[in-house]
């Protein structure tokens, strides 16, 4: 099968590389053969990541991608993907999809809610990257500190720094600026992660280490520990930030349930073998 792949965010930061590059092994990895934009194919895999919520731009012109192709009679298939309120207009689309994979419970409650719509769960592909450490690696930060990430500020529509004082003096690490691998490392030689990233929280969770976090611009970061079922708090505002920290640094071991639940999944299910129809 030739396959198309869509929904390359790598440009953003080193996450959503992890997510482009596992999505191409996976599909390779089942014998289907990947093609270039302007090559004829048999089947359209979307990678929706975190921007199908609220009718973004971004989603209309994902889901305008689907409808071609399930018009042409081209298999098409929505994977690792946020969902969460979106509008009504696709929904003969989404009823005509081979499958759709979404990585955490909510969104699958919301496209069966508002749209009548079947999915599967599975761990944003992120999280299946391989990494590998080196026996002697040193801590960057001093008494293994806390570290944060940046935050989705509502009133500006973007991620920022503007944070809570109480952890302003912590140093500050950028997903730009590492790969995948290397943030996790770097992850691995601190003692606590604060941030609004939810790729960040899976690579604080492929480091074994705790995280407090402050939901974005989605319900993604909840989804994710809902989909757990381990009772973890989020921060809904800068405010509560403080408090999630202090419960991060006091129940570790919840954070170690956490990973443990975590390693155990897998990436099967998440991308289609060749001829599958999904649901099942």
């Amino acid at each position: 099968m030739r396959v198309r792949l869509m929904g390359d965010h790598s440009r953003h930061h080193c996450g959503c590389v992890a997510v482009w590059q596992t999505l191409n092994t996976l599909v390779r990895s089942k014998g289907w053969t990947v093609v270039k934009a302007d090559e004829e194919f048999g089947a359209i895999i979307v990678n929706g990541e975190g921007s199908m919520h609220h009718s973004s731009r971004t989603f209309h012109k994902k889901m305008r991608c689907l409808s071609d192709a399930v018009d042409a009679g081209k298999a098409a298939y929505l994977v690792n993907t946020v969902w969460q309120e979106n509008s009504n207009e696709y929904d003969d689309v989404l009823r005509r999809l081979s499958g759709i994979s979404v990585r955490e419970v909510i969104s699958q409650k919301d496209l069966l809610e508002r749209h009548g719509v079947k999915s599967r769960v599975t761990l944003d592909l992120a999280y299946f990257a391989p990494v590998t450490f080196s026996l002697s690696l040193r801590s960057l930060f001093r008494k293994k500190q806390a570290v944060r990430t940046d935050f989705w500020l509502a009133p500006d529509q973007k991620f920022g720094h503007a944070i809570d004082p109480t952890v302003a003096r912590l140093p500050v690490i950028s997903m730009a600026n590492f790969t995948w691998q290397g943030f996790i490392a770097v992850l691995r030689t601190a003692d606590l992660l604060v941030t609004g990233r939810q790729h960040a929280v899976y690579a604080a969770a492929r480091a074994r280490v705790p995280f407090a976090a402050m939901e974005g611009s989605s319900h993604k970061i909840r989804g994710l520990i809902a989909t757990t079922g381990i009772d973890i708090p989020l921060a809904e505002t800068l405010e509560e930030l403080p408090d999630v920290v202090a419960f991060a640094r006091r129940e570790r071991g919840r954070f170690g349930e956490l990973f443990r639940w975590m390693e155990g999944q897998s990436p099967d299910g998440s991308i289609p073998f060749p001829g599958e129809t999904w649901p099942t």
